[in-house]
Protein backbone atom coordinates (compact mmCIF):
# COMPACT_ATOMS: atom_id res chain seq x y z
CA UNK A 1 0.00 0.00 0.00
CA UNK A 2 1.36 3.40 -1.02
CA UNK A 3 1.16 6.23 1.51
CA UNK A 4 0.63 9.70 0.09
CA UNK A 5 1.75 12.63 2.24
CA UNK A 6 -0.31 15.78 1.70
CA UNK A 7 0.47 19.23 3.01
CA UNK A 8 -1.95 20.62 5.54
CA UNK A 9 -4.40 23.07 4.03
CA UNK A 10 -3.53 26.69 4.84
CA UNK A 11 -6.50 28.81 5.97
CA UNK A 12 -7.08 32.27 4.51
CA UNK A 13 -6.41 33.88 7.88
CA UNK A 14 -3.19 31.91 8.45
CA UNK A 15 -0.31 33.96 9.87
CA UNK A 16 3.18 32.53 9.57
CA UNK A 17 4.85 35.10 11.83
CA UNK A 18 3.10 37.59 14.10
CA UNK A 19 4.59 40.95 15.10
CA UNK A 20 5.98 39.74 18.43
CA UNK A 21 7.82 36.92 16.63
CA UNK A 22 9.19 39.26 13.98
CA UNK A 23 10.88 41.32 16.68
CA UNK A 24 12.63 38.17 17.90
CA UNK A 25 13.79 37.04 14.47
CA UNK A 26 15.31 40.19 12.96
CA UNK A 27 16.92 43.44 14.03
CA UNK A 28 14.03 45.80 13.19
CA UNK A 29 12.45 47.54 16.18
CA UNK A 30 9.79 50.14 16.86
CA UNK A 31 9.37 52.89 15.79
CA UNK A 32 11.05 51.70 12.59
CA UNK A 33 9.38 48.32 12.28
CA UNK A 34 7.50 48.41 8.98
CA UNK A 35 6.05 44.87 8.87
CA UNK A 36 3.16 43.75 11.09
CA UNK A 37 2.98 40.08 10.07
CA UNK A 38 4.08 37.51 7.51
CA UNK A 39 1.08 35.73 6.00
CA UNK A 40 2.63 33.54 3.31
CA UNK A 41 5.93 32.07 2.17
CA UNK A 42 6.85 29.82 -0.72
CA UNK A 43 10.25 28.21 -1.15
CA UNK A 44 11.77 27.01 -4.41
CA UNK A 45 13.80 28.37 -7.30
CA UNK A 46 12.08 31.77 -6.88
CA UNK A 47 11.19 32.08 -3.18
CA UNK A 48 8.27 34.40 -2.45
CA UNK A 49 6.99 36.04 0.72
CA UNK A 50 3.90 38.08 1.55
CA UNK A 51 3.67 40.53 4.45
CA UNK A 52 1.06 42.94 5.82
CA UNK A 53 1.62 46.51 6.96
CA UNK A 54 -1.32 48.33 8.58
CA UNK A 55 -0.80 52.04 8.04
CA UNK A 56 -1.78 53.59 11.39
CA UNK A 57 -3.01 57.19 11.58
CA UNK A 58 -0.80 57.95 14.61
CA UNK A 59 2.52 57.12 12.93
CA UNK A 60 4.78 60.15 13.61
CA UNK A 61 5.75 60.94 10.00
CA UNK A 62 2.15 61.87 9.15
CA UNK A 63 2.47 65.05 11.23
CA UNK A 64 4.81 66.52 8.63
CA UNK A 65 3.98 64.49 5.52
CA UNK A 66 1.85 66.41 4.90
CA UNK A 67 0.02 68.70 7.38
CA UNK A 68 -3.68 68.48 6.55
CA UNK A 69 -3.09 65.83 3.87
CA UNK A 70 -1.28 62.82 5.41
CA UNK A 71 0.24 60.32 2.96
CA UNK A 72 2.79 57.58 3.55
CA UNK A 73 6.26 58.63 2.30
CA UNK A 74 7.55 56.61 -0.61
CA UNK A 75 10.82 55.97 1.19
CA UNK A 76 8.90 54.12 3.92
CA UNK A 77 7.13 51.96 1.34
CA UNK A 78 10.60 51.12 0.03
CA UNK A 79 11.70 50.31 3.59
CA UNK A 80 8.72 47.97 3.92
CA UNK A 81 9.95 46.16 0.79
CA UNK A 82 13.44 45.94 2.28
CA UNK A 83 12.28 44.58 5.62
CA UNK A 84 9.94 42.05 4.00
CA UNK A 85 12.78 40.84 1.78
CA UNK A 86 15.09 40.54 4.78
CA UNK A 87 12.54 38.37 6.59
CA UNK A 88 12.64 36.11 3.53
CA UNK A 89 16.42 35.90 3.89
CA UNK A 90 16.03 35.00 7.56
CA UNK A 91 13.49 32.26 6.79
CA UNK A 92 15.57 30.79 3.96
CA UNK A 93 18.67 30.67 6.16
CA UNK A 94 16.66 29.03 8.93
CA UNK A 95 15.28 26.37 6.55
CA UNK A 96 18.78 25.57 5.26
CA UNK A 97 20.24 25.31 8.77
CA UNK A 98 17.28 23.25 10.02
CA UNK A 99 17.52 20.83 7.11
CA UNK A 100 21.26 20.41 7.57
CA UNK A 101 20.74 19.61 11.25
CA UNK A 102 17.58 17.47 11.16
CA UNK A 103 17.12 16.33 7.57
CA UNK A 104 13.60 17.83 7.43
CA UNK A 105 12.80 20.28 4.61
CA UNK A 106 9.93 22.23 6.29
CA UNK A 107 7.87 22.42 3.09
CA UNK A 108 4.60 22.69 5.03
CA UNK A 109 3.91 26.19 6.40
CA UNK A 110 2.49 24.82 9.65
CA UNK A 111 5.68 22.81 10.24
CA UNK A 112 7.79 25.85 9.36
CA UNK A 113 5.88 28.03 11.83
CA UNK A 114 6.18 25.45 14.60
CA UNK A 115 9.93 25.06 14.02
CA UNK A 116 10.92 28.71 13.70
CA UNK A 117 8.67 29.90 16.55
CA UNK A 118 9.92 27.28 19.00
CA UNK A 119 12.43 28.40 21.63
CA UNK A 120 15.09 26.39 19.81
CA UNK A 121 14.17 27.97 16.48
CA UNK A 122 14.30 31.50 17.85
CA UNK A 123 17.67 30.78 19.45
CA UNK A 124 19.00 29.39 16.17
CA UNK A 125 17.96 32.54 14.26
CA UNK A 126 19.28 34.91 16.92
CA UNK A 127 22.60 33.06 17.02
CA UNK A 128 22.85 33.35 13.23
CA UNK A 129 22.05 37.09 13.35
CA UNK A 130 24.92 37.79 15.72
CA UNK A 131 27.41 37.55 12.83
CA UNK A 132 25.24 39.15 10.16
CA UNK A 133 26.23 42.10 8.00
CA UNK A 134 24.10 43.56 5.22
CA UNK A 135 22.72 46.62 3.46
CA UNK A 136 20.22 47.69 0.81
CA UNK A 137 22.18 47.86 -2.42
CA UNK A 138 19.77 49.35 -4.95
CA UNK A 139 16.14 49.92 -5.81
CA UNK A 140 14.18 50.65 -8.96
CA UNK A 141 10.60 51.38 -7.93
CA UNK A 142 7.61 52.89 -9.69
CA UNK A 143 4.97 54.56 -7.54
CA UNK A 144 1.46 54.16 -8.96
CA UNK A 145 -0.76 55.39 -6.14
CA UNK A 146 -0.99 57.12 -2.77
CA UNK A 147 -1.12 55.34 0.58
CA UNK A 148 -3.22 56.96 3.31
CA UNK A 149 -3.63 56.37 7.05
CA UNK A 150 -5.94 53.41 7.58
CA UNK A 151 -4.82 51.59 4.43
CA UNK A 152 -3.60 48.00 4.64
CA UNK A 153 -0.54 47.32 2.52
CA UNK A 154 -0.01 43.82 1.16
CA UNK A 155 3.64 43.42 0.26
CA UNK A 156 5.05 40.66 -1.92
CA UNK A 157 8.72 40.03 -2.58
CA UNK A 158 10.06 37.38 -4.93
CA UNK A 159 13.75 36.53 -5.05
CA UNK A 160 14.63 35.94 -8.69
CA UNK A 161 18.42 35.97 -8.56
CA UNK A 162 21.40 35.57 -6.26
CA UNK A 163 24.38 36.78 -8.27
CA UNK A 164 28.00 35.76 -8.08
CA UNK A 165 28.88 38.67 -5.80
CA UNK A 166 26.32 37.59 -3.20
CA UNK A 167 23.65 40.19 -3.97
CA UNK A 168 20.01 39.09 -3.64
CA UNK A 169 17.61 40.51 -6.24
CA UNK A 170 13.86 40.81 -5.65
CA UNK A 171 10.71 41.66 -7.59
CA UNK A 172 8.53 43.63 -5.18
CA UNK A 173 4.94 44.85 -5.20
CA UNK A 174 2.67 46.70 -2.79
CA UNK A 175 -1.12 46.62 -3.03
CA UNK A 176 -3.97 48.31 -1.22
CA UNK A 177 -6.85 45.99 -1.94
CA UNK A 178 -6.61 45.20 -5.66
CA UNK A 179 -4.76 48.40 -6.51
CA UNK A 180 -1.01 48.28 -7.06
CA UNK A 181 0.49 51.36 -5.38
CA UNK A 182 4.15 50.54 -5.96
CA UNK A 183 6.19 47.91 -7.79
CA UNK A 184 9.67 47.32 -9.09
CA UNK A 185 12.94 45.69 -8.14
CA UNK A 186 15.43 45.96 -5.34
CA UNK A 187 18.56 44.17 -4.19
CA UNK A 188 20.45 43.69 -0.98
CA UNK A 189 23.71 42.22 0.18
CA UNK A 190 24.13 40.17 3.33
CA UNK A 191 26.88 37.99 4.67
CA UNK A 192 27.48 35.93 7.78
CA UNK A 193 30.92 36.73 9.09
CA UNK A 194 33.07 36.26 12.16
CA UNK A 195 33.81 39.27 14.29
CA UNK A 196 33.49 42.56 12.44
CA UNK A 197 33.80 40.98 8.98
CA UNK A 198 34.94 43.55 6.44
CA UNK A 199 36.05 46.01 9.11
CA UNK A 200 38.09 43.31 10.80
CA UNK A 201 39.79 42.39 7.50
CA UNK A 202 40.54 46.06 6.81
CA UNK A 203 42.11 46.56 10.23
CA UNK A 204 44.24 43.42 9.80
CA UNK A 205 45.59 44.68 6.48
CA UNK A 206 46.36 48.11 7.96
CA UNK A 207 48.22 46.53 10.89
CA UNK A 208 50.27 44.30 8.55
CA UNK A 209 51.35 47.36 6.58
Amino acid sequence: MTTINRKKRVAKDFVLLEAFMLQKLAMFRLPFMMVDKIVNFKNGDRPKITSIKVVAANEPHFAGHFPGFPVMPGVLIAETFGQTSEYMNVILKFIDDYQAETGDDLEDLHDLKAAICSPEGVERVQRSNENLMGFLASQDLKFRGVVYPGDVLEITSEMFLVDGAGFNHFNVEARVGRKIVCSGRMSNWRQHTSGFGILEDKLSKEESN
